[in-house]
């Protein structure tokens, strides 16, 4: 029977006369989702183990390995700013404001708006006037006139300077003056009457009968 060191030996040398065997990986997969989306997320992949070590061979190396993602900052918006001025004060103008983000952002940084849509103040704008017309006198002072249209009637509120008719003054030179002289003749009824005897008595009386009747009935 063999001793306890001469077993112990043998299998030493049994072992050394063994091959070793290192530990054999498969390939890596591929890389994982990351689990952040920004902000710096990480993400892994994996491999197995093909076969062991064996024979005091290398051990397996690590099975799992991992790696940051998504390093961008998330996305973080300021406020909107005040609208600015209108573009225009009627008529329809637009206005706009802003908004600042901090990179890792899709979205609008600038909206515009409509503004001031109530239409413009229109003024008149009047055609020249005419020739004057006619003078409505010839002497003693007359006048005459003349009038003008719109090209462009006033609208929304707007001015409208001006007059529609003028008038002025004309032949102001005084007219002439005609002299009219008046011849009168005064007759007296005795004068025209008859001369002869009988007639001149008839008259005598008829006269103061004559003066009585202008006096009562007048």
């Amino acid at each position: 029977m063999e001793d306890a060191a001469e077993l112990d030996e043998r299998a030493a040398g049994w072992r050394r006369r063994r091959r070793r065997f290192p530990c054999q990986m498969h390939g890596w997969g591929p890389w994982g989702a990351c689990n952040k989306a920004c902000g710096s997320g990480t993400q892994a992949r994996g491999r197995g183990v093909k076969h062991g070590a064996a024979h005091g061979g290398n051990a397996c190396p690590h099975a799992l390995e991992t790696k940051n993602c998504n390093t961008h900052s998330c996305c973080a918006w300021t406020n909107w700013n005040a609208w600015g001025a209108c573009s225009k004060p009627c008529g329809g103008g637009s206005q706009s404001r802003n908004r600042n983000h901090n990179g890792g952002c899709t979205g609008e940084q600038r909206e515009n708006k409509a503004c001031n849509t109530n239409p413009c103040a229109v003024n008149c704008v009047w055609n020249h006037f005419p020739a004057w017309g006619a003078c409505d006198k010839t002497c003693g002072g007359g006048k005459h006139s003349r009038t003008r249209t719109k090209k462009v009637s006033e609208a929304h509120g707007g001015k409208c300077d001006g007059v529609a008719k003028e008038e002025k003054a004309c032949n102001a030179d005084a007219c002439p003056t005609t002299t009219t002289t008046t011849t009168t003749t005064t007759t007296t009824i005795a004068a025209v009457l008859p001369k002869s005897g009988a007639f001149q008595v008839a008259y005598a009386s008829f006269v103061p009968l004559l003066c009585w009747a202008v006096a009562a009935f007048g």
